[in-house]
């Protein structure tokens, strides 16, 4: 969590920006949306509108946090599925960290239902790029299987003695299958080269307007395999959170089926193979998921501070109780 607790007013925005001269001219500020690690703030002027990104920290653990982004932007620009960035300070004056001027998107969050053709375009032009400069370097995550479950175990053992001591037991046998018992990457991942993913894609990061899409956010961003995109995007873990929807079979076959046909190069991968390698990170993706429930479960139940989200606490024991229907 940040610990920069002085208020960021409109005029502390928009006179960095002119300072920095950054933007010449400005009509207006207002505040746009927040989450744990960034604040957005909605600039105006006559040219356009623009999104002030102000950073409070790395879920990377990256020094230059907001720089990481920026040159990950770039690297994508010519995809013309992300925001453009135009312009970046590691440490703005006044202010907790990176500050980062980016385009402002105009649209509305994707929805599974309707727009899972947007998603599977946005996926096929962000995968497309696979090869990035040395000195623009993201992360690598050479095994992202035993990544994201090495990181799920750290989350179960936080807190031992949860009362969900079932889920624990279910937990740590996933994760000794897929941690412990799974094949190295150069077989799981054979003959298929390494793209930029985002691995935050949830619906409200997409940004559906008319006759466009784009992904949005870009802070977790890792140079690995396209999968740990597609699980996530599909998993009951995510899409069940916010908006109640679950890929049914059929579903989830068209939609890989879609963003199979768009990709650049199909000649390495058939479409099997990225089905059965989705379902494969997919199970990681879901240990990763309840790992966290079962943390955060622990957090919200015995930790000394009130319950700050009620709807999230119920969304917890939902989960943890039904996680036999996940496995389904």
């Amino acid at each position: 969590m940040h610990n920069f607790q002085k208020p960021l007013t409109k005029s502390l925005v928009k006179n960095f920006l002119l300072k920095s001269r950054w933007l010449e001219q400005i009509d207006s500020v207002s505040f746009l949306a927040s989450g744990e690690y960034n604040s957005n703030y909605l600039v105006k002027n006559r040219t356009g509108l623009f999104v002030f990104r102000v950073n409070y920290g790395s879920q990377l653990g990256i020094d230059d946090q907001t720089g990481y982004e920026f040159r990950c932007l770039k690297l994508l620009e010519k995809t013309g599925v992300t925001p453009i960035a135009y312009f970046y300070e590691p440490r703005g004056n006044n202010f907790p960290a990176g500050v980062l001027l980016e385009e402002f998107i105009r649209g509305r969050p994707l929805d599974y239902r309707k727009n899972f053709e947007n998603a599977a375009y946005v996926f096929s032009r962000v995968h497309d790029v696979t090869d990035i400069p040395e000195t623009d370097s993201l992360l690598i995550q050479n095994d992202p299987i035993k990544s994201v479950s090495d990181e799920s175990l750290a989350l179960l053992n936080k807190y031992p003695g949860s009362e969900f001591s079932d889920v624990y037991s279910l937990l740590m046998e996933i994760y000794e299958q897929l941690a412990v018992k799974m094949p190295p990457p150069t077989s799981v991942f054979s003959g298929e080269s390494r793209c930029i993913v985002n691995t935050e894609v949830n619906s409200s990061n997409f940004i559906i307007g008319k006759d466009s899409a784009h992904l949005v956010d870009w802070e977790k961003a890792v140079f690995s395999y396209r999968y740990l995109d597609l699980a996530h995007f599909m998993a009951k873990t995510t899409t069940l959170w916010k908006t109640g929807y679950y890929f049914k079979e059929e579903d989830r076959i068209n939609f890989v089926k879609s963003y199979y046909n768009k990709i650049k190069d199909r000649t390495a991968l058939t479409f099997e193979e990225v089905m059965d390698r989705t379902k494969t990170v997919e199970k990681a993706v879901f240990l990763r998921a309840m790992s966290w429930c079962y943390m955060a479960y622990y957090e919200y139940k015995h930790m000394q501070r009130p319950i700050k989200n009620i709807k999230t606490f119920n969304k917890i024991k939902e989960y943890l109780g039904g996680i036999e229907w996940f496995l389904k």
